[in-house]
């Protein structure tokens, strides 16, 4: 196989561990799925002892890859010589005879990933990274380098920039070095034809080319709410921002199950012309409503809030029951549920996407500073949003439960006016406060 100058940078670069992290980009059919085959193969041939992983969102694209290494193997007696014989080469694995493998594994489908549970790699290969929901990358495939070693570690992630979530992020993060291939660079190395590639152009959406074709990291995905250059223009480098005089302090607290979901709390302070900063996060995971309860009246002893919006659906209208048997916190607790109809029914679908477009005024206007945290990065670019047949606007949430984005969100209400906010406290309806609007 003859190689192209960018795919001899991506076997060598996995060849030889040049990088701790390598992210490459590319265009549709550029070739990088053989780049990566032959540097893994490689490797794990010329090192020993290596466990190279090669994870997707499904097992049809893993095996991608994984179908380029037998083919090669199959093609070239050397290689096959080094396989271990007592191993016969299967669908998912093959073994060599100096003890390295190469298998694949899927994170997607209706296990979610648990398969990716309890597995080790030198070697892991994230192909198409961007397809591959962010709870499960974060918690089911990095930790599989986590484990201590004498042989250097390396990550490999692929593929197209078609969504804007870990993938994006890591694009952005200088501890990856970068392999960029558009359509263009594959063109000049004679793997893409130029006919073809304009004729695609007009047969696709700007956002589809772009993402597919130009490997260009969307400004904004199809129906986002926010744009990648607004979440980074209100991110600030200073790790623990101070309340600035006479800004008054709130709670926004995104409730979880005893489950996968997170509690997260978001502490903000507001001023009396409208402008936000973010002041701290708190997450809580897998613990009870009663220690939830209790983190919150801990951090108003603290932060001596003015409001503590808390998302009274489901089990968090027990968080709040609790809170309301407090002293110090039964006046200031104000309980929220984002499916009653807004003030303003012809504009907004509920009260959700009033806050969220509240939100979405504050990045237009710089109105507000925000840490700079990776999940919450990830829910809001994630957010979209649509309208009802009455031309309302409404949110449509990610897979994955937006609850660092939610949480920031309910420390906007006092910024929507009283006529929310003073019947909410008494735990009254106003209006149509009181009605519920199905999804």
């Amino acid at each position: 196989m003859m190689l192209s100058e960018y795919q001899t940078e991506i076997v060598d670069d996995i060849l030889y561990k040049r990088h701790d992290k390598l992210q490459i980009v590319a265009s549709r059919q550029a070739g990088k799925s053989q780049a990566i085959a032959a540097g893994v193969l490689l490797a794990a041939i010329c090192h020993g002892h290596e466990t190279i992983v090669i994870v997707s969102a499904t097992k049809k694209q893993a095996k991608i890859i994984f179908d380029y290494v037998a083919q090669f193997i199959g093609q070239n007696r050397y290689l096959y010589d080094k396989l271990d014989r007592n191993k016969p080469v299967n669908q998912e694995q093959i073994t060599f005879s100096n003890f390295s493998i190469i298998k694949i594994l899927t994170a997607g489908g209706a296990a979610k990933g648990e398969g990716l549970l309890g597995q080790n790699a030198t070697i892991l290969v994230i192909d198409e990274s961007g397809s591959i929901e962010d709870g499960t990358y974060r918690t089911k495939i990095l930790p599989m380098l986590s484990a201590k070693s004498k042989k250097r570690k390396i990550l490999v992630e692929s593929g197209t920039p078609h969504r804007p979530n870990h993938f994006l992020l890591t694009w952005n993060d200088k501890d990856y070095h970068k392999i960029w291939v558009p359509y263009t660079r594959a063109i000049k190395s004679g793997r893409l034809n130029e006919t073809y590639i304009e004729s695609m152009r007009k047969t696709m959406s700007h956002f589809e080319f772009s993402s597919w074709y130009e490997a260009e990291f969307p400004e904004m995905g199809e129906n986002s709410l926010f744009s990648r250059h607004e979440i980074e223009a209100a991110l600030t480098s200073v790790e623990n921002p101070k309340c600035p005089t006479g800004w008054k302090i709130v709670f926004g607290c995104d409730i979880a199950r005893m489950g996968n979901d997170r509690t997260v709390i978001s502490i903000c302070a507001i001023s009396t012309d409208g402008r936000v900063v973010q002041l701290k996060i708190v997450v809580k995971v897998r613990q009870a409503l009663t220690s939830t309860a209790g983190d919150i009246i801990n951090l108003t002893k603290e932060w001596h809030p003015e409001h503590i919006f808390v998302d009274d659906n489901g089990v968090g209208g027990g968080v709040t029951d609790i809170l309301r048997e407090n002293d110090e916190t039964q006046l200031l607790v104000v309980p929220i549920i984002a499916g009653r109809v807004s003030s303003n029914p012809e504009r907004y679908k509920n009260i959700k996407a009033e806050y969220y477009l509240k939100l979405k005024s504050l990045f237009e206007q710089k109105k507000i500073v925000l840490l700079n945290r990776y999940e919450q990065n990830i829910d809001l670019m994630a957010m979209k949003r649509t309208s009802t047949e009455k031309g309302a606007t409404k949110i449509v949430d990610p897979d994955q439960s937006p609850d660092f984005a939610d949480a920031l969100t309910m420390c906007l209400y006092p910024l929507l006016g009283n006529q929310h906010l003073e019947p909410m406290m008494l735990g009254l309806p106003s209006g149509q406060m009181g009605e519920l609007v199905e999804d």
